[in-house]
């Protein structure tokens, strides 16, 4: 884990976790449907919340996999993946974070859900922009959303009156890797290569050998980065992953 998202890490606290069973072979599925509900409890800042019993938004309605994946929810956060796997999320100043992993994450010590570096995962990071977040934020921001680069500068500025020294400035344009879909200037999908640093590997993970694909999206407060890594026989499910999610931020 590098020392920035270790850093905004250690701002958050642990989380529950719903534990089912094993992921399937992905089949698309034959008719359009609502993907079911698992609710996901969260810890933070303000103390531990337990899992919703009903879907915060609507369930989304897929063309395909519908058979194949879930949508896992707290009361603030929700992605889709594979059926099966286990969710937590965790918050606190500088942003939250859901993870949804097969691994079962240990009841005795639920903060290691953010030390999941490699493996099959669907991650969901939100951080806030103008609080301690700002620094992985702007990281981001730096990445993919030139038409942003204000913001980076103010962080930059704002950094070195908070250290009172000079810091380094964040680097600017996409990993020389990564493929990258821009869908306007504040929503872009990508994917990082399997093996290489790139978006799906710099806040969070760690390279290995499958590819992490996603999108990051620049709101008025904050910035959004879903990663995406799963097993060959499930990566059939990514796009319909990554679609179902960029909705569930929009509703």
């Amino acid at each position: 884990m590098s020392a920035m998202t270790r850093a905004a890490a250690l701002a958050l606290l642990a989380a529950s976790v719903w534990i089912g069973g094993g992921g399937e072979p992905a089949v698309a599925a034959p008719d359009r449907a609502a993907v079911p509900f698992v609710g996901c409890s969260l810890d933070g800042q303000s103390g531990p919340e337990p899992a919703p019993v009903a879907p915060p938004r609507p369930p989304p309605v897929l063309d395909a996999y519908s058979d194949q994946l879930a949508y896992y929810a707290s009361e603030g956060m929700g992605v889709l993946a594979p059926r099966g796997w286990h969710c937590a999320e965790v918050y606190g100043s500088s942003g939250a974070v859901l993870v949804v992993t097969p691994e079962v994450i240990p009841q005795n010590d639920l903060s290691k859900i953010l030390d999941v570096e490699t493996g099959p995962i669907v991650r969901l990071n939100i951080w806030n922009a103008y609080t301690s977040g700002r620094s992985a934020a702007a990281r981001i921001t730096a990445r993919v959303f030139p038409s942003k680069q204000a913001f980076v500068e103010e962080v930059e500025d704002l950094e070195s009156d908070l250290y009172l020294q000079p810091v380094s400035k964040y680097p600017v344009g996409p990993y020389a890797g990564d493929l990258i879909n821009r869908r306007s200037d504040v929503d872009i999908e990508y994917t990082t290569p399997a093996g290489t640093i790139g978006i799906g590997t710099e806040d969070g993970l760690l390279p290995d050998g499958q590819p992490v694909t996603g999108f990051a999206l620049s709101g008025a407060d904050n910035v959004t980065l879903l990663m995406v890594r799963l097993p060959p026989d499930l990566q059939p499910l990514s796009a319909a992953i990554i679609q179902g999610t960029r909705g569930l931020q929009t509703q």
